[in-house]
């Protein structure tokens, strides 16, 4: 895989990432619910050098995650489509949201996190592994 491209729900925002990321993640704290309006967020940690914006220009929303860190939440201003989220104490990585990839199907997750906040009524799947909460670096 050379690159991989997506987009908004209008289309105004678009980006490319330039080679295959390192780690998908299935996020399930409730910044990542409520962000995504669902149990949980589909993820890819990318070096923030390998992502780019190539069309529009996102809004970001700054807040504190459980870490104390400021996490700022970047989306599209007019169809409110979360595309990436950037980490203060992680400032060389980048987790953009893998539903907005053009080919969301590319990528298989390779981890849960934050489990312990997950709806009983879904279960992660037994050949992943999970954490309860972030694991550790």
């Amino acid at each position: 895989m050379t690159s991989l491209n997506g987009a908004c729900l209008c289309g105004k925002i678009k980006y490319t990432i330039k080679k295959a990321p390192e780690i998908s993640i299935v996020c399930c704290c409730t910044d990542c619910q409520r962000q995504s309006a669902s149990a949980y967020s589909t993820n890819l940690k990318i070096p923030a050098s390998d992502f780019e914006i190539t069309q529009g220009t996102v809004k970001g929303y700054a807040h504190k995650a459980d870490s104390g860190n400021t996490l700022t939440s970047n989306f599209c201003g007019d169809c409110g489509s979360p595309i990436y989220n950037k980490n203060e104490a992680d400032k060389d990585n980048v987790v953009v949201k893998m539903g907005t990839l053009e080919h969301p199907n590319a990528i298989k997750p390779g981890v849960w996190i934050y489990t312990s906040s997950l709806p009983k009524w879904i279960e992660v799947p037994k050949d992943v592994k999970n954490f309860p909460k972030m694991p550790p670096q």
